[in-house]
């Protein structure tokens, strides 16, 4: 049942994860794009792939890191 539960999470996050990139790819093409914007989808797509490797680990017993993860305690 967890692994059920983790698995329709790992699904809804790699939704939201394309729905941001396609979110940053308009955003990027613009003459003058909103950083504010810009920086919300970026934070997003970090903190959806790094909740993803979380769950791969966790479904799989092995790290995917897909970025540097090693953030010095800050958030």
């Amino acid at each position: 049942m967890i692994t059920q539960t983790l698995e329709a999470q790992k699904s809804r996050l790699l939704a939201e994860l394309k729905d941001a990139k396609a979110q940053l790819d308009c955003l990027r093409s613009e003459s003058r794009p909103n950083f504010k914007m810009l920086n919300y989808y970026l934070e997003i797509v970090e903190r959806n792939q790094q909740l993803i490797d979380m769950i791969d680990c966790h479904l799989f017993g092995q790290a995917q890191s897909h970025s540097g993860r090693t953030k010095s305690g800050s958030s």
